[in-house]
């Protein structure tokens, strides 16, 4: 049974990749300084990852996806 041609990289591209990663260590950061108390640290976390969502729309990181048909 075939389902027609795939459209989109299974692996995703590279800029979806680095934006991820940046957004899990911002997240993991801010994690850290919460537990230790470093309050500047947490509010400069928390504002990057607001910052993250119409950053990760403008790079297109949900067309990162696989369709089939």
């Amino acid at each position: 049974m075939t389902h027609g041609p795939r459209r989109g990289d299974p692996h995703g591209r590279p800029i979806s990749w680095i934006f991820v990663t940046v957004v899990v260590v911002v997240f993991t950061t801010g994690g850290i300084a919460l537990i230790i108390t470093n309050w500047p640290l947490f509010w400069t976390c928390f504002v990057l990852l607001i910052l993250a969502a119409p950053i990760g729309r403008a790079i297109h990181i949900t067309d990162d996806r696989i369709e089939l048909r």
